[in-house]
């Protein structure tokens, strides 16, 4: 959105200033988004991420795979309907899975709806303290496999399949070190020998294939289970 569109105009006439006096504190994560979906105004966010780094992206970056529709059908709704309206997603804190409570409802000047402010709030406790370790694996927002020690995928989370382009079930049972660049091989197969050997690996970069043959760089650790 450029400079001279109504949400931008809203913000810069004051309303983040007051955006900024009645948030500051709060408990709730308060947020302003246009509607394109792009964050716009951010009160403070969760644990391990910055306010400038986030103002300005896609609301979807913060959301895990499996929550992206229902996400994107409650952000439509408002915009249609004028109605409040709300969903739950996660998000992980280190070893943590977080549940967050998501209000969104409209903004309008002169009757238009120029964008959504939405409150979220953790309601992990009230949830629940603990998140089962399935659900912890099939919604993170990292890509997490795991390997058999004859290295075929047992398991991968969507995150995975989404970031490299494949079917999920596509993935399993086939070696990972097919997945690998040529010339990262050797030290990956030395990472997964000490895996193998009970000893963790962190911080280990290499290529990873797509499904269109292109290749993405990747720092990754592993730990035997």
């Amino acid at each position: 959105m450029g400079p001279e569109d109504p949400l931008s105009q809203w913000l810069s006439g004051g309303g983040r200033a007051t955006l900024d006096v009645l948030t500051g504190e709060a408990p709730d994560v308060v947020g302003i988004m246009d509607r394109e979906l792009t964050i716009r105004y951010l009160n403070w966010t969760a644990p391990g991420l910055r306010r400038e780094d986030v103002i300005g992206g896609s609301v979807f970056n913060l959301v895990p795979p499996d929550f992206h529709e229902v996400s994107r059908q409650t952000y439509l709704e408002v915009l249609h309907t004028g109605n409040s309206a709300r969903f739950e997603t996660i998000y992980k804190d280190g070893e943590n899975v977080l549940v967050w409570d998501v209000r969104v409802g409209p903004i309008r000047v002169e009757g238009e709806i120029i964008g959504l402010i939405v409150f979220t709030s953790e309601v992990t406790a009230e949830r629940g303290a603990h998140v089962d370790r399935d659900r912890f694996f099939s919604l993170s927002l990292d890509m997490l496999v795991v390997v058999s020690p004859d290295g075929r995928l047992k398991r991968v989370n969507p995150a995975l399949g989404e970031t490299l382009g494949y079917a999920m079930d596509g993935l399993v049972g086939t070696l990972f070190i097919d997945l690998v660049h040529p010339d990262d091989k050797a030290r990956t197969r030395e990472a997964f020998e000490d895996v193998l050997k009970k000893v963790p690996v962190t911080d280990v970069e290499n290529r990873y294939r797509r499904s269109d043959g292109e290749y993405r760089v990747f720092s990754r650790s592993e730990r035997p289970e």
